[in-house]
């Protein structure tokens, strides 16, 4: 062999050992903090690809082979390992970003959370905190919490919060104390799942399926209603909080979806009509940019987009097939 065709051979091995590499230590990068990014699942019918973006970065992988079962849901550690789970498994994405094996059985909840180097969820039957260990077996680790707990939410820099419904009251805790409450807070209503929540530098967030006394903006010392007395809309799909304390709301109303900034009681203008079809998700990346997931929909905001909430406007649309699992690592 001459020396040509080893310095080719060379640059071949090397382009093929490097390439998935820093691709991984990109997801890793993006993953420890230094960016917050949508991780999603793309569907077309046939072909499963895995989205990584941002406002900055956009990465998508061809998942081989494809999955044996839809997803239902993704969720990524700190560290940047992904998951997806379906209606069977707990299926770990490997180091190249393209094929998967399954690890574990199904986590038996849709609300699956990055936790560290590994990923939560809690068990309403057991009223267990179940955590995905190293030798990936779901162990229920924390807990029992009391009888009524909902489950868990997100707080920024990766906290984890607690919803136990006490009257028309809820205690909110944290996940490694099972017994006493960080605080109670009183919302003058009870709540119950399906719910939302987040927890932002100023506020604890929390949101439920109803359209009025729904969206909940509270203190360890007061509580503040933002949709009191009006309806948000017909139903209340999917809410998400900025890292400024914006509120954002995919809504039905009189037969279309929408997306809406929740201010205060009765001061929801609407962003976005999304039309008649559809199923959605939404998060947000930062203080101006949300993210929004979508499938089945037929009015042109089908798939994956970035919406800047400032300039009021689509600032990537990333794919138009549809996604049907959308994680923001906050």
């Amino acid at each position: 062999m001459n020396i040509i065709k080893i310095v080719l051979y060379s640059i071949l091995f090397t382009s093929i050992c490097i390439f998935p590499a820093c691709d991984r230590l990109d997801m890793y990068d993006i993953a420890s903090g230094k960016s917050r990014t949508a991780y999603a699942i793309s569907y077309d019918g046939f072909n499963y690809k895995l989205i990584i973006a941002n406002v900055n970065y956009l990465k998508i992988f061809n998942i081989t082979p494809g999955f044996p079962n839809k997803p239902g849901g993704i969720s990524v550690s700190q560290r940047g390992s992904i998951i997806v789970y379906d209606a069977s498994s707990t299926i770990l994405i490997q180091n190249d970003l393209q094929t998967w094996a399954p690890v574990a059985p199904n986590p038996n909840d849709p609300n699956v959370l990055g936790f560290n180097d590994s990923f939560v969820c809690f068990d309403t039957t057991s009223l267990y905190i179940n955590q995905l260990s190293e030798t990936f077996t779901w162990l229920t680790t924390i807990g029992s919490f009391p009888a009524n707990t909902l489950g868990i939410f997100k707080g920024n820099n990766y906290e984890i919060y607690v919803v136990e419904p006490d009257g028309t009251n809820v205690n909110i805790y944290t996940m490694n104390n099972p017994t006493t409450p960080i605080f109670t807070a009183i919302l003058g209503i009870s709540i119950n799942n399906p719910f939302g929540g987040f927890k932002t530098k100023n506020y604890f967030y929390l949101w439920y399926t109803n359209t009025v006394n729904s969206i909940f903006r509270i203190t360890p010392t007061s509580t503040t209603t933002l949709n009191s007395t009006t309806a948000v809309g017909n139903s209340l799909i999917d809410v998400t909080v900025t890292d400024d304390d914006n509120v954002f709301a995919i809504v039905t109303e009189t037969g279309t979806y929408q997306l809406k900034h929740i201010i205060s009681d009765n001061n929801y203008p609407a962003i976005l009509n999304f039309g008649s079809i559809g199923n959605f998700n939404i998060d947000s990346l930062d203080d101006r940019h949300i993210v929004i997931a979508s499938s089945g929909n037929t009015s042109g905001y089908n798939g994956l987009f970035i919406y800047d909430v400032d300039d009021n406007k689509i600032v990537k649309h990333i794919t138009s097939t549809d996604v049907i699992a959308l994680y923001v690592l906050r």
